[in-house]
C-alpha cells in the first residue's frame, strides 16, 4: 500500500470533527482526537510542507496553537523540502487543461507534483485537483 497524501480539505473535514460523534466534537480537543482516530485507521496518511502553510494561513487567533498541535500529529513526507524539479513538474501540471476546462490550483498542482516524486497518492476532495493525480 502507497502512502497517501492528505490536501488540506482532507485536513479540514478532521478539524471539523468529520466522524466524530457529537459528544465528541464538543470536547475543545476534538481535533485532535479526530487526527488520533484517523492515522490509527490509515497510518500511512501524511501532509506536505505546502499543506502546512495553507492550513496555518487560514487559522487565527486562539486556534492557531491547536492547529500547531494537530498538524504535528502528521508525518511531513516532503520533509519541507521542494525541490526545483518539483516546481517544473506542477508548471507542467498547471499548463495541462483538462476537457472540462476548469481551473487548475497552484498549491494543488504542486502538492501533485511532490506527491508524484514521492510515490505517494494525492488524496484530495476537490475535483479539479483529483484530475491532476492521473496528469
Amino acid at each position: 500500500m502507497r502512502r497517501r497524501v492528505l490536501d488540506t480539505n482532507k485536513l479540514l473535514r478532521l478539524w471539523k470533527g468529520h466522524g466524530l460523534t457529537t459528544r465528541q466534537k464538543a470536547d475543545a480537543r476534538s481535533p485532535l482526537l479526530a487526527a488520533e482516530l484517523w492515522l490509527k485507521k490509515y497510518k500511512l496518511d501524511g501532509i506536505l510542507s505546502p499543506v502546512r502553510l495553507e492550513f496555518l494561513g487560514g487559522t487565527h487567533g486562539d486556534k492557531l496553537k491547536l492547529a500547531e498541535e494537530f498538524l504535528a500529529m502528521f508525518p511531513v513526507f516532503d520533509e519541507r523540502k521542494i525541490l526545483p524539479a518539483d516546481w517544473l513538474e506542477a508548471e507542467r501540471l498547471a499548463k495541462r487543461v483538462p476537457p472540462s476546462g476548469a481551473p487548475r490550483g497552484a498549491v494543488d498542482c504542486l502538492l501533485a507534483a511532490i506527491a508524484t516524486r514521492l510515490n505517494a497518492e494525492f488524496e484530495t476532495e476537490d475535483a479539479g485537483a483529483r484530475a491532476l493525480r492521473n496528469s
